[in-house]
């Protein structure tokens, strides 16, 4: 939370069918922001939604967020924000090795329409079977509106242990 309030927060998940899950979350948070006299508070209010499926080594997820943000008894509009994913991935449990692909789109504020971002990933994995080891090789294209003058695209190398 960001003051002395709770913040609320929830989710729910179901499993339909063998093989697919249904999630949704929400949360509340009045957030505090300045000092007094002028300080500020909002209330800001969060949702999303998703929905994975996996069969025959293939994994596939879909998402959504949003969040509003309102400051009650000022003269400020409220804002809102929201971003959409989609992945699937692939992993041969005999060989260890996987592939995914992802895009995501993000709007960080609907009250400035040249600040959205997409996102499109493509990854590589190999996870060895003798040794609690994932080693994994990402790139990530990225876009922003309007064009921006420097590419920020990204090559990320990882490596994940799990005990």
């Amino acid at each position: 939370n960001d003051n002395n309030l709770p913040a609320a927060v929830g989710r729910l998940e179901a499993e339909i069918f063998e093989h697919v899950t249904i999630g949704g979350n929400a949360f509340y948070n009045p957030k505090s922001e300045g000092t007094r006299p002028t300080r500020l508070v909002s209330d800001q209010i969060g949702y999303g939604a998703d929905l994975l499926a996996h069969a025959l080594g293939f994994t596939a997820l879909v998402g959504f967020v949003g969040k509003s943000t309102s400051s009650p008894g000022t003269a400020l509009s409220a804002e809102s924000a929201i971003g959409i994913l989609g992945q699937l991935h692939y992993l041969n449990q005999k060989t260890g090795i996987g592939g995914a692909i992802r895009f995501a789109l993000f709007d960080p504020n609907n009250k400035d329409p040249a600040d959205d971002v997409s996102e499109l990933a493509l990854m590589l994995s190999l996870t060895l079977k003798n040794a609690p080891l994932r080693v994994l090789l990402q790139y990530t294209h990225r876009e922003e509106a309007p064009g921006v003058s420097v590419a920020n695209d990204g090559l990320d190398a990882m490596l994940q242990v799990t005990w």
